[in-house]
């Protein structure tokens, strides 16, 4: 498997500029759940798995977008998330300090979301 040229050039001037490679974070933690087909169909959700709010660190990014324990989240910028891994993969160096798109599922109720996502901290700053 390649690494495309593109990706490490953007890795290297990130290394070369900060002294590090920034990470995107939402500060939450997640638990995967499978949607009940009824709601699938009803809201017209892409995928069948979800991702429940199950930790948000206090005044972290998921936080301050207004996200609560008991949300499922289901896309971030349109993508359907199955795992915490699918999310990571979409908050890549390039989208810290920008807002994503999140859809999430409240109380039977589909709404989108905005949230500014933050850079991980790193071990030992």
């Amino acid at each position: 498997m390649a690494i495309p040229a593109s990706t490490v050039t953007r890795l290297a001037e990130e290394l070369i500029t900060r002294g590090h490679v920034r990470r995107g974070y939402l500060g939450v933690g997640f638990h995967p759940a499978r949607l009940p087909a009824t709601l699938v169909r009803s809201l017209g959700i892409a995928g069948e798995v979800g991702l429940v709010v199950v930790n948000l660190q206090p005044d972290g990014p998921a936080a301050r977008a207004g996200l609560l324990l008991g949300d499922m989240l289901v896309t971030v910028e349109g993508t359907p998330v199955r795992d915490s891994g699918d999310v990571q993969a979409l908050l890549g160096p390039e989208r810290v300090g920008r807002p994503v798109r999140a859809s999430i599922i409240r109380a039977g109720t589909l709404a989108e979301v905005m949230i500014t996502v933050g850079e991980r901290p790193q071990p030992g700053r």
